[in-house]
């Protein structure tokens, strides 16, 4: 890891020691948003400019910030009613991040054999429609109420994760593992499109 990789995790991660109240949140998120969306940056120009060189480290780090700080404590179903959860800003512009890869970014994973491990984490109530989580390490996540939308679910491993509620709207399928899966009828699966590799 380089001096500017860990000066970017560093700073998304160490707690703020301000002594004003009224000024700064806590956690700081308006500097962790920031971090990610230079990570965001990076991991861009890396594709376009540098042949792919930093890309794959700069979503290790993402994946890294993620499971650190949106942990799935266990995958029990809750009694929160729906739609009254949702991830932390700064985990949602993550997800964002994830979700805005563009075709030669995703390609760049794929030919260096890197999956997306974002295992253990909790997306309860978050945006994840049109993401691109093919071949990504999913499991004992919990995905309550999430939106997966129209996303490119090719062989991510979602054994033992929660995903009541969730709406697979549309949702590509193949080769994916669910084995140990919980879920309800409230799973929207409209117009899911389920194949075999």
């Amino acid at each position: 890891m380089t001096r500017e990789d860990t000066y970017i995790t560093e700073t998304m991660t160490e707690p703020t020691t301000s002594h004003a109240p009224s000024l700064v949140s806590e956690p700081n998120i308006e500097v962790r948003i920031g971090g990610l969306l230079s990570l965001q940056r990076i991991a861009q120009d890396s594709v376009t400019y540098d042949k792919g060189r930093d890309h794959v480290r700069m979503m290790q780090i993402l994946c890294a910030y993620v499971r650190n700080n949106a942990p799935a404590k266990d995958t029990s179903p809750s009694a929160v009613i729906l739609g009254s959860t949702q991830p932390r800003l700064d985990i949602q512009t993550a997800l964002d991040v994830l979700r805005e890869r563009s075709k030669e970014q995703a390609q760049m994973e794929a030919d260096n054999r890197y999956r997306l491990d974002l295992r253990r984490c909790n997306f309860d109530g978050g945006d994840l429609s049109n993401i691109d989580l093919s071949g990504a390490i999913l499991f004992a996540s919990r995905f309550e109420g999430a939106n997966l939308s129209r996303p490119n679910l090719t062989g991510p491993r979602l054994n033992g994760c929660l995903i009541n509620y969730a709406n697979f709207y549309d949702a590509t399928v193949v080769g994916t593992r669910l084995i140990g899966a919980i879920c309800n009828d409230g799973v929207n699966i409209r117009d899911l499109n389920i194949a075999r590799k």
